[in-house]
């Protein structure tokens, strides 16, 4: 992939007082066009790599709206003594709304952006006029497991089978999600570099250390991601299980599936098939976690799609 050709044209960004806050926020697009929120995952990603892969092939169709959530990235940072939880994310996300003066629109979810889009659905269901979810997670536990199994392949292949028999050893016990999640953290870093591969179908596997390396944003910037996670598993809300609330969404709903990704585990995939009945599943052959990034083109082409035959 060519990071400098895709980060040409990447347009200036605005930062919106929200609730006590500024949150970075950036609406694009043609005004009649459906409006598309962008929920990244992470926790605490922020929405640049979407904006460098997405935004000008999103744009010619669709009004994108993306969002850097509260204390990620370019949005103002977290700071020791503010309160902070994961209802704060679905209350920026109806706040940002009523700001831009948009009566619905369409959701997209990477990842852990996949929980927080369900909960926002969930909560404010007249606001979501259809949702699409790309390798979401809806239990973390499942996903920590998924990515567990993933991890124990890698050490594998790196010849560290101690480290395999602890991520399969944990798999096999009964732990609680923020456990699994957290015996996943320790772990993933023990892989170091290999890590990417949990994530990368393609040969560019650091692609998203590069975009950061070549982005004018400081270090200190993407560091504010670690403390938006940290706060909010410090919380806990973010190991309880939305699948039992996929049965409630009723909204057109696309999920977006790379063929490689771990994140979105077997039984999670599964259970939403089984429980959103106006639901369509594509599967992408070349990509891992990051469709929007290794495969680009057929990514946007199918959210045009989906967006306005909808709209």
């Amino acid at each position: 992939m060519n990071l400098a050709k895709e980060r040409k044209g990447v347009p200036v960004k605005d930062l919106l007082y929200i609730r006590g806050t500024r949150l970075y926020v950036h609406l694009d697009g043609p005004s009649s066009a459906p409006a598309l929120l962008y929920l990244h995952g992470g926790p605490g990603t922020g929405s640049y790599d979407f904006e460098v892969f997405q935004q000008a092939r999103l744009t010619r169709q669709i009004r994108l709206v993306t969002l850097d959530q509260r204390g990620v990235l370019r949005s103002d940072p977290l700071n020791s003594e503010d309160p902070f939880s994961l209802q704060d994310l679905i209350e920026d996300c109806e706040a940002v709304r009523h700001e831009l003066g948009l009566s619905q629109w369409f959701v997209l979810g990477h990842s852990f952006g996949g929980y927080l889009a369900t909960r926002y659905a969930t909560t404010y269901p007249e606001a979501v006029q259809g949702l699409i979810f790309e390798n979401p997670t809806f239990d973390i536990g499942l996903t920590a497991r998924s990515l567990l199994q993933a991890a124990a392949g890698e050490f594998s292949a790196l010849g560290d089978e101690i480290n395999a028999e602890r991520c399969l050893a944990f798999i096999s016990q009964d732990h609680t999600p923020r456990k699994v999640w957290q015996a996943f953290i320790e772990l993933g870093r023990a892989l170091g570099p290999q890590r990417n591969a949990l994530y990368v179908h393609g040969p560019e596997k650091d692609f998203f250390e590069q975009l950061a390396e070549q982005s004018p944003f400081p270090v200190e910037y993407w560091k504010r991601g670690e403390i938006h996670q940290q706060r909010l598993a410090e919380e806990g809300q973010m190991f309880h299980s939305v699948l039992s609330d996929l049965v409630h969404l009723k909204q057109p709903t696309l999920l977006i599936k790379g063929k490689y990704d771990a994140v979105t585990s077997d039984e999670e995939l599964a259970h939403f098939q089984q429980e959103v009945k106006a639901s369509q599943v594509l599967l992408y052959e070349e990509s891992s976690h990051f469709v929007h990034v290794e495969e680009p083109q057929k990514y946007a082409e199918a959210i045009c799609q989906f967006l306005l035959t909808r709209n």
